[in-house]
């Protein structure tokens, strides 16, 4: 995506780091382009970058990785390994912040952090994490509103809501998720979604999955290598806000 010629590059970055947190008519208001033509931008960048949109930690590695670009810029010729995203993701000080994030949900009778690791792993679809845990959709939807408060963060809870939704709504719901992705991933489980580099590979390889090198994993290719190792406080908590799009 970085490659594209400067006009094309700026174009798409703006659209997918806007339609990742706001809803797309809205972004599409404040760009002067309709709706669908932001949909269409933001299924091209996820098509360069080999990652299927309707997947929740694919959006969530996507608009963190697009906030380090914009924040900090990229240098797509650097071989730092401090710029590599999983590296990133995994450092000591994101380890520590997500044992102190996860705390409170440990210490809960009905290990919470079991529903919401499967709860990730089942792209927050009620319906299937009730099933993989062998328990009613009613108590994985309790689960999540008991863990809500003790994480500080807004998750879907409602009857398999992102379900209901279609691709265009369903990706607001990243202000709670993306703390939490990366606090799990932080301890291992789940891992994340790794883009590949063109031309797309078949199979969902993953940055910490076996047999995958880091240089074929794309996200860490937004980075710039200065950047990563500061950049990675976006990781850890909701990507600042910015004024309302509307």
């Amino acid at each position: 995506m970085l490659t594209l010629p400067a006009g094309q590059r700026e174009q798409l970055v703006r659209t997918l780091e806007l339609g990742l947190e706001f809803p797309h008519t809205a972004v599409g208001r404040l760009l002067g382009i309709h709706r669908n033509t932001v949909t269409h931008r933001i299924s091209k960048g996820f098509g360069l970058l080999g990652l299927d949109r309707g997947q929740v930690l694919n959006r969530v590695v996507v608009s963190t990785a697009l906030q380090v670009v914009v924040k900090y810029g990229h240098d797509a010729h650097s071989a730092d390994p401090g710029a590599d995203f999983s590296a990133m993701v995994s450092a000591p000080e994101v380890r520590a912040w997500a044992d102190s994030f996860l705390e409170p949900l440990r210490a809960d009778r009905r290990d919470l952090l079991r529903t919401l690791r499967v709860w990730l792993e089942n792209d927050t679809h009620t319906g299937r994490t009730a099933a993989a845990l062998d328990l009613a959709p009613v108590t994985v939807r309790s689960h999540l509103r008991a863990a809500a408060p003790l994480i500080q963060r807004d998750l879907p809870v409602g009857p398999d809501e992102t379900e209901a939704l279609d691709g265009n709504e369903h990706e607001q719901a990243l202000s709670g998720v993306r703390p939490l992705a990366f606090a799990l991933h932080a301890v291992h489980r789940p891992p994340l979604p790794a883009a590949r580099l063109s031309p797309p590979l078949t199979g969902g390889g993953l940055c910490t999955g076996e047999g995958v090198r880091p240089s074929s994993c794309a996200p860490q290719r937004l980075l710039s290598a200065p950047a990563a190792r500061p950049a990675a406080r976006l990781c850890t908590g909701d990507v600042a806000r910015r004024d309302s799009a509307s």
